[in-house]
């Protein structure tokens, strides 16, 4: 790609980008309040819950999608693309099947997955634990198609199918919950949101592309899996620590209300990282199609880098001076709870944006065990904190125990690649 051509698709991915997060934002302003108006936040929080399983798919996925955006774009002719995409679909599958059989197994031996504190009923449990299966595996589909539009340059459809994600998700659940008081179909309402999604990637891929399937080849598939496994452990940290932390508050609270309060904090804090990330997003695809020119690496993730800190810091200024009328907007009854942790998350994950330039380099010229090593400091650090911490609100332990786990790592990954880059220059 032309150095022109660069800076275009640069374009159109910040700017669908930070679309993205303006319809989120709205989405959530505009339908947030009127769904825990609607049912309650004890009832949002069990509709968050399904969510959590979707944190599974870094597990399920195993990797497959990030190795997939790095062949790809190493394939120059792009003449093996098919066999790829092939493989990594059966693998993935081969992987829910057996994330199905343990689940069947857990809910059949009735092992207290939710743990034993939360007050609904054993039917309900279990099928809060379907819907969050039938999620993980629409999100396993739906990353395999992301990855494919990463490696073709075509990442601003991707923002704009997160964008139409965003309203459906809480179009359905706001709609769903006046049409009907059943619990069980409103926390359906999510899998129709992703469905749709799924579709429209197949619709862009099948029109912007030349991909297809074919027979899967087995040693290309041990080739991908000595690719994707390191992939896998990175992923793991990236996308089971807000799971596991949301685990941990239902599992130590046992209220829904109570993580009901912390999804919310975490909607505000991910929403000002997505919009950071959409300068970084694309730059994995990027790399991996220029991963021998380091100068050139190095030179653009620093442009980046620079100005997602100049926007961090005023970002992180704008919520503190009016976070407070946010929140209330919100939920009035529990505006200071939600400031407070939207305040404390924000800080540590958004800084993580102006790390994710340098991180996503490591990715593209495949320094992947050094990325791995850098991402594992987030569990350290956020276990070491939750420890330290000697809060008497589990709410507030975990928030901040995340959130500086994240902050530390993140800095951390700056200096490591600055460093690095200096040494090998120098030699």
């Amino acid at each position: 790609m032309t150095g022109n051509k660069l800076v275009t698709y640069l374009k159109k991915s910040f700017f669908t980008g930070a679309f993205k997060t303006v319809i989120v934002t709205l989405s959530t302003i505009i339908f947030l309040p009127l769904i825990i108006q609607q049912v309650g936040m004890e009832t949002y929080g069990l509709i968050s819950l399904t969510l959590i399983f979707g944190g599974m798919v870094v597990f399920a996925d195993f990797g497959i999608a990030k190795s997939v955006t790095l062949l790809i774009g190493q394939n120059e002719d792009k003449n093996n693309v098919n066999t790829i995409v092939s493989n990594a679909l059966m693998i993935n599958l081969s992987m829910l099947t057996l994330i199905g059989f343990v689940f069947f197994m857990l809910v059949y031996f009735n092992v207290p997955i939710l743990g034993e504190k939360l007050q609904i009923t054993h039917s309900l449990k279990n099928f809060i634990l379907f819907v969050g299966f039938i999620l993980l595996a629409i999100m396993l589909i739906n990353n395999l198609l992301v990855a494919i539009l990463e490696a073709y340059y075509l990442v601003h459809y991707a923002n704009i199918g997160f964008s139409l994600s965003s309203i459906l998700i809480n179009v359905f659940i706001y709609s769903t919950s006046i049409l009907t008081d059943s619990i069980y179909i409103l926390l359906m309402a999510p899998v129709v949101s992703f469905v749709s999604v799924s579709l429209y990637f197949l619709y862009i891929i099948k029109t912007h592309t030349k991909v297809g399937f074919t027979k899967p080849d087995r040693k290309q598939i041990k080739n991908m899996l000595s690719i994707s496994y390191k992939f896998l452990n990175i992923g793991l940290i990236n996308s089971l620590m807000i799971p596991a932390n949301k685990y941990l508050l239902i599992y130590v609270t046992g209220s829904s209300a109570t993580l009901g309060i912390f999804d919310i904090g975490l909607k505000i804090a991910m929403i000002a990282n997505s919009f950071l990330n959409t300068i970084a997003q694309p730059l994995f695809g990027v790399f991996s199609n220029m991963n021998k020119n380091k100068k050139e690496i190095f030179k653009i993730a620093s442009k980046a880098s620079i100005l997602l800190l100049l926007l961090y810091i005023i970002g992180s200024s704008v919520f503190y001076f009016s976070g407070k009328y946010i929140t209330h907007f919100i939920d009035m009854e529990h505006h200071e709870e939600l400031f407070l942790i939207g305040m404390i998350l924000l800080v540590g994950i958004t800084f993580s944006s102006v790390s994710e330039p340098f991180y996503r380099a490591l990715l593209g010229t495949e320094r992947l065990n050094e990325a791995l090593y850098l991402k594992l400091l987030i569990p350290v650090f956020n276990i070491i904190f939750y420890f330290i911490l000697g809060y008497e609100n589990s709410l507030e332990q975990i928030a901040f125990a995340y959130s500086l786990g994240v902050f530390l790592s993140s800095f951390i990954i700056i200096i490591y690649y600055i460093k690095s880059y200096r040494k090998a220059i120098t030699k």
